[in-house]
Formats: structure tokens, C-alpha cells, sequence
């Protein structure tokens, strides 16, 4: 290498890079504390962060992200850019009926015994429970989505219009709200009284068994039925995890019960909750794959294979695991 090329080498490695973002990591530990004027100054324990797509906050045991966001003076949000948060085992967002969070453009993960206390609403959130717990009196609004694999979301929840929900583990609270436009997705896990699907929404249910007023409903694996019956009829069945579920078709709002409005759409399909087998026959077979393809194209439930509450490549990866895995 010539003197001029070594120069020019130094000046590149030494420039920054227009561009090119790097990830981020800002552990919160034991102990610590991260505020909203942190997150403004760009600041925490000395580490300098920008907000944005390429920064976690892991929130590990005995850390917390205290309040943010009020409605003080009306709603104000505070706005993540796309960041996200990581709460684990021990960790918590703080937040109270009495002083709840405002949080807009968060990828939230609610790991295995962390805590997110009750929010007041999340605007453009992701939300991923797999183990911990959203407090009560939270809803979601614009381009959020929450799925639920394990642990508990808590009582008074809101989707407000168009979220999208997945239900597939865990326990739902009482009182759980379905806006206009919603799309409720439940294959397992346990759910409160008082689930109201109330105007143009969309419940379906993945289950290995559906009765209406004790008939059966006959399923088909890949093929949704439409249950059309109201008028207070007793819908059961088993899930696909194989947890109970009882929905009471009411039309009409009787307080501490479930309701349904005819306006919404309510299906049932055939399946079992092994995460490998994508066409719900009960089988592994090469044709699993091919309904995993046609999941991933159509972003149904049945794509999320490494439960991250996503439909990307990497979840093929996650299904070839699953198949060598087997359902056990």
C-alpha cells in the first residue's frame, strides 16, 4: 500500500458515514431509572442514544421506565421514532390509573414476568406479551397490533378501530373491547367475561371444536365457517391450545355479559396448536409447507412461528424448527 492509499484509508475509517445508522442498546439494570428527560436529552447513565428503529431498551430486573406522555392538558404522546422496548423478568414501565402513559411508535415486548403498569393508550404500537403483563385500562389506537402468546392482558381493554388482535396463550381480562374494523384472532389462552364485539368487526376462531347451543359445528382444516347464530345462543369450544372458550351471543348490551353485533363477522376454522402444522390436519407432512406459504403471504396467524407477533422471513426459519421438532 502506498503512502496516499494508507492516508485515504485513515480519512474513511475516520469519517463518519452519511446514512448508516447503527443498533443501539441501552441496558436499564437494577435500580435505574429511565425518564422522559432522558429520552428527550438522548442521555442515560452517560450512553448516548438517538430514538429510532436500530435502539432497544432492554428494561432488565429491577429497572424501570417511569411514566411518560400525559393527559394533562388533552392527550400528549410521547413518541419512541420506532424504538424498542424490551420489558424482561423483573422489569417494569411505571404507570397508574392515577398518572397513566402516552406512548406513539414503540415496538413493546412484555417478556416472562416483566410488568407494564395500566396505560392510558398506545398509539402505533406493536405489543408482544409472551410471559408478563399489561395492566388494565389500556387501548390501542391507529397502526397498533397486540398479540398475546402467554402471561395476562389486563381488565378494561380497548381496541380501538382497525387494530388488529391475536390471542393465542394467556389470560384476557374482563371487559375486552373490539372496535369497528378490528380483526380478533383467538386460538388459545383464557378470556374473561364481558368480551363485546360490538360494530363491523371480525372474530375468528382457530379451534379443534365449535358447538352453538350444544349442536356441533363441523369444521374444516384451512376452510372458515361463518356462525351466523345470535339471539343469545351459547357459543363453546375447545381452542386450538386446547383451552375453553364460551362466547354468549347477545345482540343486545347486558351489562357484565358478552355480545355480538350481527353486523359482525364471526368464523370458525379447524385447527391445532402445533405451530408446524400450517393446515391444521393434525399432520406434519411436506404440505405443511405449503400452507405456511400461503400464511405468509396472506399474514395469517398460522405465519408467526418463533411467536414474535410478526410475519417475516424469519419465521421460516422458525417453522423448519417447529417441523423437526414435531407436535409432540
Amino acid at each position: 500500500m502506498s503512502a496516499i492509499q494508507a492516508v485515504v484509508l485513515v480519512l474513511l475509517v475516520s469519517l463518519p458515514l452519511r446514512g448508516v445508522s447503527f443498533a443501539q442498546v441501552v441496558q436499564i439494570d437494577s435500580g435505574a431509572v429511565l425518564t422522559e428527560a432522558d429520552l428527550v436529552a438522548g442521555v442515560f447513565n452517560g450512553q448516548e442514544f438517538v430514538l429510532g428503529p436500530n435502539t432497544t431498551f432492554e428494561v432488565n430486573d429491577g429497572g424501570t421506565v417511569e411514566q411518560v406522555g400525559d393527559n394533562l392538558n388533552g392527550v400528549r404522546f410521547f413518541d419512541f421514532q420506532g424504538s424498542v422496548v424490551n420489558v424482561n423478568a423483573g422489569g417494569q414501565c411505571a404507570s397508574s390509573l392515577s398518572l397513566r402513559t402516552y406512548i406513539s411508535n414503540a415496538s413493546i415486548n412484555i417478556r416472562e414476568d416483566g410488568l407494564v403498569g395500566a396505560f392510558g393508550r398506545l398509539h402505533d404500537c406493536q405489543v408482544v406479551i409472551s410471559g408478563g403483563t399489561l395492566g388494565s385500562n389500556t387501548n390501542l389506537i391507529g397502526a397498533s397490533s397486540i398479540k398475546l402468546c402467554s402471561g395476562e392482558l389486563g381488565r378494561e381493554f380497548d381496541l380501538l378501530p382497525g387494530v388488529p388482535a391475536t390471542i393465542a396463550g394467556g389470560v384476557v381480562g374482563d371487559s375486552f373491547d373490539v372496535g369497528t374494523g378490528c380483526v380478533v384472532d383467538i386460538l388459545g389462552g383464557q378470556i374473561g367475561v364481558r368480551f363485546r364485539a360490538p360494530a363491523q368487526s371480525t372474530v375468528n376462531l382457530f379451534a379443534r371444536a365449535v358447538q352453538v347451543d350444544g349442536v356441533p359445528i363441523a369444521l374444516e382444516p384451512s376452510s372458515s365457517v361463518e356462525i351466523t347464530a345470535r339471539d343469545a345462543s351459547v357459543l363453546t369450544a375447545t381452542l386450538a391450545d386446547g383451552s375453553f372458550f364460551d362466547y354468549i351471543l347477545n345482540v343486545i348490551v347486558v351489562p357484565g355479559q358478552d355480545s355480538i353485533s350481527p353486523n359482525t363477522l364471526l368464523t370458525a376454522t379447524f385447527a391445532t396448536l402445533c405451530p408446524a402444522d400450517a393446515n391444521g390436519d393434525g399432520e406434519l407432512t411436506p404440505g405443511d409447507f405449503n400452507a405456511w406459504v400461503l400464511a405468509f403471504n396472506s399474514t395469517s396467524p398460522f405465519c408467526d412461528q418463533n411467536d414474535d407477533g410478526l410475519c417475516t422471513p424469519a419465521d421460516f426459519n422458525a417453522w423448519i424448527v417447529n417441523f423437526n421438532a414435531g407436535c409432540g
